[in-house]
């Protein structure tokens, strides 16, 4: 979510924890960012060493991944 559009959100319903939802969204907006990062998809120089096995981003093929679309494929 661009940080412009967070003043635009709802306010929790009744009964969700707004520490719990703030936590929720803190992440979301990460990840998100992270895969914008590395749908760019070209790789700095020196990230050619950055694997598959690294827990968050990774070159291969010459390609940059975002990890949690693994993870997310792992968890399916």
């Amino acid at each position: 979510m661009p940080p412009n559009e967070l003043h635009k959100l709802t306010p929790p319903q009744p009964g969700v924890n707004p520490v719990e939802l703030a936590c929720a969204r803190a992440v979301a907006a990460f990840w998100s960012r992270l895969m914008q990062f590395a749908q760019l998809g070209v790789p700095q120089k020196g990230w050619d060493g950055i694997d598959a096995a690294h827990p968050i981003l990774a070159v291969v093929n010459g390609e940059m991944l975002c990890a949690l679309l693994q993870a997310m494929e792992l968890e399916a």
